[in-house]
């Protein structure tokens, strides 16, 4: 999921960026914050939806009642 999440934070800030530099002329200072923001709330996104359609796609039998695992 992290792996995910970083991979397409990566490219949606770079898009992001590079379009912002080319086609509005934005500073290189500002292409850059633009990235790392854009980088950061993607990355975020993809993983808290992945957690959560995980989360709530678990068909783990319930434990309870049993004793602990130990080794």
């Amino acid at each position: 999921m992290a792996l995910a999440g970083v991979l397409l934070g990566v490219v949606a800030g770079l898009i992001t960026a590079a379009i912002g530099l080319s086609a509005f002329g934005l500073p290189v200072w500002v292409c850059l914050a633009i990235y790392v923001v854009v980088g950061v709330v993607s990355a975020f996104s993809v993983i808290l939806t992945a957690y959560f359609l995980q989360a709530t796609d678990c068909d783990w039998p319930s434990s309870a009642g049993k004793p602990p695992v130990t080794g």
